[in-house]
């Protein structure tokens, strides 16, 4: 466990503006627009990041210890370097969620079905330190488009349901 006492809080803004239609009874359509922009986002610093910061300062600034995050043994070679966290960067994202569900009873059950969409119009980090922005939108974990489909019986005591979801293809950087 640890933690670092210089870490700021983020800050964040938020627009988001959205709808329901209640098409019927059991019938509903949701939409909602996001865009979200974290300034100081908190993110685990990596060991090469705490290395670089220790060794990119003048001779008469180098502490070998990088601050207490670093340990070497008697031979002065490293051994260990400790990350943690800090505050690098800003976020902006912005996207769509999209739900459609429908519940009605069928036979001597209750059945749901439900399709929840997000699309990812953008997801821009960029870093404080030194002001470059990638954009994710379209990577593994941040795909342009996925869904979750759910379907659900309830009879007595018993529930059933099954789950499907997709992400859409994604580039892997």
């Amino acid at each position: 466990l640890g933690g670092n006492p210089d870490v700021n809080p983020e800050t964040s803004d938020s627009f988001s503006a959205g709808l329901v239609w209640q098409a019927m009874e059991g019938l509903s359509l949701t939409v909602d627009y996001y865009d979200i922009s974290v300034e100081d986002a908190i993110t685990t610093t990596s060991r090469s990041t705490v290395l670089r910061r220790c060794f990119e300062v003048s001779a008469s600034e180098f502490d070998p210890t990088c601050g207490g995050n670093s340990l070497r043994d008697e031979n002065g070679a490293l051994v260990e370097v400790d990350s943690g966290t800090s505050n690098e960067n800003n976020i902006d994202t912005s996207g769509v969620d999209v739900e459609i569900a429908y519940s009605t009873t069928l036979g001597e059950g209750e059945f749901r079905a439900n399709l929840l969409w997000n699309h990812v119009r953008d997801y821009v980090v960029t870093g404080i330190e030194s002001g470059d922005s990638v954009d994710y939108a379209g990577e593994v974990l941040t795909p342009d488009n996925r869904a979750n489909v759910n379907l659900m019986y309830a009879i007595s005591d018993w529930d059933f349901s099954w789950r499907m979801r997709y992400w859409a293809s994604s580039v892997d950087s």
